[in-house]
């Protein structure tokens, strides 16, 4: 059961449907997940749990479950559709489906919401946002120290999410649950009436832009660098597809190009669109060790904050000062990124102490491989796990080249940047060896 905040981007998404359960059979967000085999599954609007019925507008695959004499803004999409329109509720026969909630955000701005004592109250919630570029955001977290009044959230959701176009308030208090593929969150053991379900796409064949013929690099632009972006992503690789290939697109490529056995050049031609048009490989190796040389040369910002967006993802909020290393957090984020999940900690010391107790065949004390994470004491007494990378390479000497975040020249365990680094392995206290696909 996690206790922070999640905050789950969700972008070019192949369908939404609202799964509604029945109460002699009520599931939880993971089993709901599993029976359906989406992606990410989020409790949905508010309901009556004695009546078991919607407390506000909600329409599900055509069948009208409430509708009731109130004008609400909401969401319709129809099945098989992955985008949603806002809608007020005299609305909701065009829409197959239609949700509606507390609406907090509207065009960028806070919108007067009206809410009874019980949804006003300071509670755990689940918020979805729609931001400028047409993608959105799941917020959710727990009830306790992280609960807030919805005029609390709204100013939040301002202040830490200024692309937002729109925020809708579902569910929250003991109703809030997520999970999601790699990694689940159950907040709470509640069933509860509906919930939404995303599906992302999978394939390539939904490019939107003209594969080029020639040679795209650092400078190039227009569509044929915006195709280069947008298979990186569908890959894995976390850049913005605005047409403009600069050096976070060829840090990215070059990533790639090593990852696959390529000239890594930075230079897309036939042999490296040949391989970023196939398939994605799926939670492979090589999608982890893409995802962690593709951020080599980020910096936390400003210098010794620790506020860098491995952080941001993990903690579901920005976050800065001490008591925030990242070197854990970075490896969760590559993962994630891969579609692999990763025990969830920020600690070196509680995921070791996790293998060891759940999968100590596991834990390693040499004979280290790409792949491996492995942990420093760099006293070189192997007493301790003060910092973390993951093995990109093993030399014939048994040099480890590593891929690590929160490291520098300066500082080996707290430097606030992800570097490539050359590690011997009497530096090295143990490894663990997580369960790829394949291996």
């Amino acid at each position: 059961m996690a206790s922070g905040a999640v905050t789950v981007p969700l972008r070019d998404l192949e369908k939404i449907r609202l799964y509604v359960t029945d109460k002699k059979e009520a599931l939880t967000a993971s089993q709901v997940r599993k029976r359906t085999g989406a992606d990410v599954v989020v409790n949905g609007p508010l309901f009556d749990p004695e009546r078991w019925v919607p407390n506000c507008d909600v329409k599900a695959d055509g069948k009208v479950l409430n509708d009731d004499p109130y004008t609400y803004r909401g969401l319709g999409w129809n099945s098989g559709e992955g985008k949603f329109r806002i809608a007020v509720s005299g609305e909701m026969e065009s829409y197959d489906n239609f949700i509606s909630g507390v609406l907090l955000l509207w065009q960028g701005k806070p919108y007067p919401y009206h809410a009874d004592a019980a949804v006003s109250r300071r509670s755990g919630r689940t918020v979805l946002l729609g931001l400028t570029d047409g993608s959105y955001l799941l917020r959710c977290f727990p009830d306790g120290a992280l609960g807030m009044t919805p005029g609390e959230l709204q100013r939040a959701l301002l202040r830490e999410f200024p692309a937002a176009d729109w925020a809708l308030m579902l569910d929250g208090g003991g109703s809030v649950q997520l999970s999601q593929e790699g990694e689940a969150y159950l907040y709470s053991p509640r069933r509860v009436h509906n919930y939404l379900c995303f599906w992302r796409k999978r394939e390539a064949d939904g490019c939107p832009y003209p594969e080029p013929t020639a040679l795209v690099r650092q400078g190039s632009s227009g569509d044929g660098a915006r195709w280069v972006q947008w298979q990186l992503r569908r890959h894995g690789g976390d850049l913005a597809v605005d047409g403009s290939f600069g050096a976070e697109s060829q840090r990215t490529l070059r990533a790639f190009q090593q990852a696959y056995g390529l000239t890594a050049d930075g230079i897309c031609g036939p042999a490296t669109r040949a391989r970023l048009r196939m398939a994605r490989e799926e939670k492979t190796l090589r999608s982890v060790l893409f995802a962690a040389a593709s951020q080599i040369g980020v910096q936390e910002s400003p210098t010794g904050s620790n506020r860098v967006k491995y952080n941001t993802a993990y903690y579901g909020r920005e976050v800065s000062g001490k008591s925030y290393p990242w070197c854990v957090t970075y490896l969760w984020w590559v993962f994630r990124q891969a579609g692999l999940g990763l025990y969830r900690t920020a600690s070196c010391t509680a995921f070791v102490e996790h293998y060891r107790r759940k999968s100590p065949e596991r834990v390693l004390k040499g004979d280290y491989r790409p792949g491996d994470i492995v942990f420093f004491d760099f006293t070189g007494k192997r007493a301790k796990t003060v910092h973390v990378g993951i093995v990109e390479r093993v030399g014939a000497d048994g040099t480890l080249t590593t891929i690590e975040g929160n490291t520098g020249t300066l500082s080996d365990a707290n430097g606030g940047a992800v570097m490539r680094r050359t590690r011997k392995p009497g530096l090295v206290t143990c490894g663990v060896r997580p369960s790829y696909p394949g291996t």
